[in-house]
């Protein structure tokens, strides 16, 4: 009988530590992450993703693009254009994105220091 008793007390104390472990573990990940965030307007790049299953074009861009951001449609999700203006169809990651720094904005912007 004290056998049991004393192996549920065990339990509960295992599980305390248990808890305590994951908070810290998950305050550790959420400290390092850095959110991306884009606004309408921003020029990006997408992630080839028909390529991560093949294992050749090696030498080849792994972005497309650059695209517009059409709409922010929350948690992460993003509607993308073309530079002609077609939508298209799905949905986009924030993963699967990046930032694009055009070179004439860049030159411009030297431009301006000077």
């Amino acid at each position: 009988m004290y056998e049991i008793i004393n192996s549920t007390h065990e339990r509960e104390e295992a599980l305390t530590n248990i808890t305590k472990s994951q908070e810290k573990q998950k305050e550790r990940f959420n400290s390092n992450l850095k959110e991306t965030v884009f606004e309408i307007g921003d020029k990006v790049l997408l992630k080839d993703s028909s390529k991560e299953k093949r294992w050749s074009g090696k030498l080849t861009d792994n972005w497309k693009g650059p695209y517009i951001i059409q709409k922010v449609i929350g948690r992460g999700a993003y509607l993308i254009r073309t530079q002609e203006g077609q939508v298209l169809n799905a949905t986009q990651n924030v993963k699967n994105l990046k930032k694009y720094y055009d070179p004439k904005d860049l030159q411009f912007e030297r431009d301006v220091q000077n």
